[in-house]
């Protein structure tokens, strides 16, 4: 009787669940199922050879299974782990009903199930919400975390789904055997149901920030090579060989760039950096979205939904003729209308007579011309309809139905601002000094900064002896010029024409002061600080005279005012 009693209010739970549970658990089975079949083994002992042929059978789904429980989204996953928990209590606590041991018990409370078998050990079932996972302590296997995949919970590294080794080590420790389903306990759905039952997807909207972003990254590291190639070849190749060489050089490198990326069925540099691939749009159309997501190919399953279902990025990447098409678009073609422009060029197509012999070349110069134009058009019309629908930036891709979708649905657009704000901080820094600048008067300033800074003890004897209050000016303006004394301002060793600032009387290179008058008409003298009024020649020495009576060719009794 009491036997009937649970068998009856475990029925009414499970109906009332599966109305409740049904779309959510539907949305989070995966495409490619595992068939039950491949669980059949799993009860069994491990042997060495069969040990070693499950983990060559499970590493494909290994990374697939732990990315899927990172992604798994938290309503879905306390709606999942919820129904696991409940189904296990009610089917362990039948189970308890059934042993012979008087101190076997079965408790559930805040997300943590408990086993207790008496001497033969105790196993703890809970959930873990920040990894996504269930982990169970067993006193057979000890401490095991499960993710959620293929429709049931998953030990990654084995493969064992947590129900089936559930029940085989309370075999091994009862002898008595235990009705666990993966498939009934987790909801799991036949693979025939998965095409009827599964939402039609969404097209998710791609961000045309990070597609033209993933573009402009391309061309600058593209760039880049090429730059760092060139040099390089500047070793081996002349200079005018190298000229010639240059497209040559650029195929050899678009060659390289497309054989290790999109050829490999991989994203261009740029575009893994944006989170972006290529995805055949020609094969996600509405007839083929039940093949294309029950496909357990590389290129859709790491696009699908956490826990299954669809997510809208889903889809292979290029076949092997799109593949194909894009080097002759993007490779061999770019290669092809540089060498005919360097050709045509060399050659002075444009400028051939459109008689006689060369009449041909004016008419396929006009050609390239006509062609360089519609393509420009057909170029802006592609991008206003990129703008508009976000699909397809360029000519190429949309006559190939290349369409650049997300590698993952759910990972976070990490952008880093640091650089991007240090620019703008030094370009609105530099661009306010480049207007401000002109409007100051730097040799004013540092007149200003001079007279009111102390002066320090640089300067030579010759010139502290010109200093205010040493003599050495009113010596030089009243007993002649010393062209042995250096120049103040440009330190010249021998003033050969000397001329004195008034009223100072300290003497410069005639140069040296009438330009510095001339350009700042408030000009100090840089040895004691006083505004030079006028300028004078200064008086020769006796001794001298004959010598500069000739480079002077004039009195010394000449004003200049400054």
């Amino acid at each position: 009787m009491l036997r009937s009693l649970y068998a009856l209010r475990s029925a009414l739970q499970r109906a009332a669940q599966a109305s409740a549970l049904e779309g959510a658990l539907q949305q989070l089975q995966r495409a490619g199922l595992v068939s039950l079949a491949r669980a059949g083994g799993w009860g069994q002992a491990p042997t060495r050879c069969s040990w070693y042929q499950q983990q060559q059978r499970h590493a494909s789904e290994d990374l697939q299974v732990s990315h899927a429980a990172e992604q798994l989204p938290e309503p879905y996953y306390h709606k999942i782990v919820d129904h696991t928990l409940d189904d296990l209590l009610e089917r362990l606590e039948y189970f308890v009903e059934e042993l012979d041991y008087l101190d076997a018990d079965v408790e559930y409370s805040q997300g943590v199930l408990t086993l207790r078998l008496g001497d033969l050990g105790t196993y703890v079932i809970n959930k873990q919400t920040p990894n996504r996972q269930i982990w169970m302590s067993s006193p057979v296997s000890g401490p095991v975390r499960y993710d959620w995949g293929f429709g049931k919970w998953v030990y990654h590294r084995d493969g064992h789904d947590l129900h089936t080794r559930l029940r085989h080590e309370l075999k091994q420790l009862t002898g008595q055997d235990l009705e666990l389903n993966p498939c009934l306990a987790c909801g799991k759905l036949n693979t025939c149901q998965i095409s009827s039952s599964l939402p039609p997807s969404r097209d998710v909207p791609i961000m045309r920030s990070s597609q033209l972003d993933a573009e402009r990254l391309d061309d600058e590291l593209t760039s880049m090579l090429r730059e760092q190639l060139l040099r390089c070849a500047t070793w081996v190749l002349k200079p005018g060989l190298l000229a010639r060489l240059q497209p040559e050089l650029t195929l050899l490198l678009d060659l390289l760039v497309f054989r290790f990326s999109v050829w490999e069925g991989r994203p261009l540099p740029g575009m893994a950096l944006m989170n972006l691939r290529y995805r055949n749009e020609a094969a996600v159309g509405p007839a083929a979205r039940p093949a294309v997501t029950t496909s357990s190919s590389s290129s859709s399953s790491h696009a699908v939904c956490p826990g299954g279902g669809r997510s809208g990025v889903e889809g292979p990447g290029l076949s092997a003729a799109q593949r194909v098409l894009y080097c002759l678009g993007a490779v061999a073609l770019r290669y092809g209308w540089a060498r005919l422009g360097h050709h045509a060029a060399a050659q002075h197509w444009g400028d051939a007579s459109s008689l006689g012999v060369g009449g041909w070349r004016r008419r396929a110069w006009g050609l390239m011309r006509q062609a360089e134009s519609a393509y420009r058009l057909a170029s802006l019309a592609n991008f206003l309809a990129f703008l508009r629908s976000g699909r397809y930036r360029s000519l190429l891709e949309r006559l190939l139905r290349a369409r650049l979708v997300y590698q993952q649905p759910s990972a976070a657009r990490a952008i880093s601002f640091e650089y991007l704000n240090r620019q703008l901080v030094w370009s609105e820094l530099s661009e306010l000094l480049l207007f401000l600048l002109p409007l100051l008067n730097v040799k004013a300033i540092k007149r200003m900064l001079r007279s009111h800074l102390p002066r320090l003890p640089l300067l030579g004897g010759a010139a502290a002896s010109r200093l205010p209050g040493s003599g050495g000016g009113a010596a030089a303006a009243g007993g002649g010029a010393d062209s042995r004394q250096p120049c103040g301002i440009c330190n010249a060793a021998e003033v050969l024409q000397p001329w004195a600032a008034v009223p100072c009387g300290h003497q410069f290179c005639y140069y040296c002061l009438r330009s510095h008058c001339l350009a700042d008409p408030q000009y100090s003298c840089p040895l004691c600080l006083s505004r030079v009024e006028a300028m004078q020649r200064a008086a020769v020495p006796a001794g001298a005279a004959s010598s500069s009576s000739g480079k002077d060719g004039g009195g010394s009794g000449d004003n200049d005012v400054g």
